[in-house]
């Protein structure tokens, strides 16, 4: 992948942001008390630089998500311990709590922004949160703006020029644009976009359309957790976008029910979540859409329009395939997705028209 390829080695890669990158990095070298609480829009090098500034500093980082455990129950202990220990190599510490509008409660990292012998950095979409409001109290604002689109430009040339490809300079400018100062997403847009044509408009306020794209036009687990926690949507939903488009997307069989394998695992756990309130397990539904992405073998470079799930839409009636599989029709929709993708091969069962599965 070229995002994990050309990702920078020190803050002077960090385009767009350098100086805030900096600041950070100075905060982590003269700490003597306090946090920051850093706030900025996907793509703009928030986690990068705070990984990339330890680093500079020579500090060890110690990482966690309130994706994984909305509760910080489950880290809460390792956190403590990490905040309040000197590093086993004499270094200084960083505590870097993402993701932090996903939580449900904020007095776990409140404790370890008093306690803690060593910087703590938060990262939140919306730092004005109302339940984020003590933590601002306790943290210095630290806000990256969203990249402008001639710097992107330039970064996508330089990719370009270096891996051979053919993608014009007014292509790389359009996916520039769009992109809205997202360099994550313009990356990945130059990557999997093979058709200059093909270059959709980025809509802001559609940002499902983008998480699905990337997790079916990317094979790096890196990747998918990195959009999961920046998209609009919940782990669940975006899970939901996924089963419902899949069979559009992938074409082999064998990709399908692999995907499909995943999907059905990550939605058995987040059963027996909601059944035993086993909250400490959140972080593993996530893991379907890993499966997804690496169910197939290689990327479809072909242009998709995603569609919305239609989980509460009229259903069409599906007696005469509940009849002819022997199912019902609640399964009859489970099976939608496996359906379509043989309807595609001409392999439906006797007696089953591709009519018959449209507008399942």
């Amino acid at each position: 992948m070229l995002l994990k390829k050309y990702e920078p080695a020190s803050l002077d890669g960090i385009i767009g942001n350098a100086e805030v990158a900096r600041g950070v990095e100075k905060f982590i070298r003269e700490w003597k008390g306090g946090a920051l609480m850093i706030s900025g829009s996907p793509g703009t090098g928030k986690s990068l630089s705070v990984k990339l500034a330890s680093r500079a500093a020579r500090a060890e980082l110690v990482e966690s998500s309130a994706a994984d455990d909305r509760s910080l129950k489950g880290m809460q202990g390792t956190l403590k311990n990490a905040a309040g220990q000197q590093s086993l190599i004499g270094r200084k510490k960083v505590i870097l709590i993402e993701d932090l509008d996903m939580i449900d409660s904020v007095k776990a990292v409140e404790e370890i922004l008093k306690s803690s012998k060593f910087p703590v950095i938060l990262i939140a979409a919306d730092p004005y949160s109302r339940k984020l409001r003590n933590l601002r109290a306790l943290s210095s604002p630290v806000a990256f703006k969203r990249v402008r689109h001639d710097s992107i430009a330039k970064l996508l040339r330089v990719i370009r020029d270096k891996e051979g490809l053919k993608t014009s300079d007014a292509a790389l400018s359009h996916i520039s644009r769009v992109a809205g100062g997202d360099v994550r997403a313009a990356i990945i847009d130059m990557e999997s976009l093979a058709d200059e044509k093909n270059i959709g408009l980025r809509d802001s306020e559609n940002g499902i359309f983008e998480t699905v794209k990337i997790i079916f036009k990317t094979r790096s687990m890196e990747n998918v957790l990195s959009v999961l926690r920046s998209s609009e949507k919940p782990p669940e939903d975006v899970l939901l976008w996924l089963e419902w488009n899949l069979a559009e997307e992938y074409e082999k069989p064998e990709e399908i029910w692999k995907a499909l394998d995943s999907l059905s695992k990550a939605d058995l756990i987040a059963a027996r979540i909601m059944k035993r309130q086993a909250w400490s397990l959140a972080k593993y539904p996530v893991l379907g859409a890993v499966g997804v992405a690496l169910a197939k073998r290689e990327m479809y470079k072909k242009f998709m329009r995603y569609s919305y799930p239609r989980a509460y839409a009229p259903r069409k009636d599906n007696s005469k395939l509940s009849s002819i599989l022997h199912i019902s029709s609640r399964r009859v929709r489970e099976y939608a997705p496996l359906l379509k993708a043989m309807a595609k091969k001409s392999a439906l069962p006797e007696g089953i028209e591709k009519e018959d599965v449209e507008g399942l």
